[in-house]
């Protein structure tokens, strides 16, 4: 999904609409420190991926001449592309205090207005988003100030589930 201006998470405006609670996942019990320290290696694991995926070709959303027409014809670099480089960043691991969930975004009143990115829910009620699409950078925001969030304009439909305490898998097979 293209779109024009900065993406940087600073410059995106706040979303006021109220975070959604993804179904049946098995709660646990962090600490604030745990999270945080869980967060940062989860953090460090994306941003190298996604560097490599850069270094390897993958094209971002504004990049110039980026061309995906939804066909299929494409180089490598689309949301979908970009999704799963930060899936499989992720899943590869056991994380305790994090679940992950490859999401399949579609925009409200469109039947061809989709988007892909990961989204990460801790044990403790924090949401955070993992998108480098726009940038080809390892960018991520805070779930207020997501572009893509559910409720406005966007609906989600996870995909794929990681929760807490799941064991490491094959992202490959996804």
């Amino acid at each position: 999904m293209e779109r024009e201006g900065p993406t940087s998470p600073s410059s995106v405006a706040p979303i006021t609409a109220s975070t959604v609670t993804a179904p049946s996942l098995r709660p646990c019990r962090c600490s604030p420190a745990e999270e945080e320290a869980e967060f940062q290696q989860m953090l460090s694991w994306y941003s190298n991926d996604v560097n490599n995926a850069r270094a390897q070709g993958y094209q971002a959303g504004n990049d110039p001449g980026y061309s995906d027409p939804g066909l299929g014809f494409h180089r490598v670099g689309n949301c979908a592309d970009w999704a799963q480089v930060s899936w499989a960043a992720l899943v590869t691991r056991s994380w305790q205090c994090w679940h992950v969930q490859k999401i399949r975004a579609r925009q409200h009143w469109t039947v061809f207005g989709f988007h892909h990115f990961v989204r990460l829910q801790s044990c403790r009620g924090r949401v955070v988003f993992f998108d480098p699409w726009p940038t080809g950078k390892p960018d991520w925001w805070e779930a207020k100030d997501f572009p893509f969030a559910d409720g406005v304009g966007w609906a989600h439909t996870p995909v794929r589930t990681h929760q807490a305490g799941d064991n490491p898998r094959d992202p490959g097979l996804d």
